[in-house]
């Protein structure tokens, strides 16, 4: 699984979404993104960049959970 934030200092969360979906090994490989920039806008453009789950900081109790359900479903 990847969590990934959208605002880093060398590559942002959104380019590593998409890297990591253009790649054939890591395609059904679990994203989940965690930004406070997490609108609803956002979230839709995020899903359709690959992203399973976007979740809005500081939520860590919620990203505990999200991240257990898809490792769940990854195996």
């Amino acid at each position: 699984m990847l969590i990934t934030d959208v605002e880093m200092p060398q590559m942002d969360g959104l380019h590593l979404t998409s890297l990591v979906r253009k790649e054939e090994t890591l395609r059904e490989f679990p994203v989940v993104i965690f930004s406070s920039l997490a609108s609803e806008d956002n979230k839709r453009k995020w899903i359709g960049l690959g992203a399973n789950q976007i979740l809005t900081k500081p939520d860590l109790p919620n990203l505990v959970k999200v991240a257990d359900q898809l490792t769940v479903q990854a195996f």
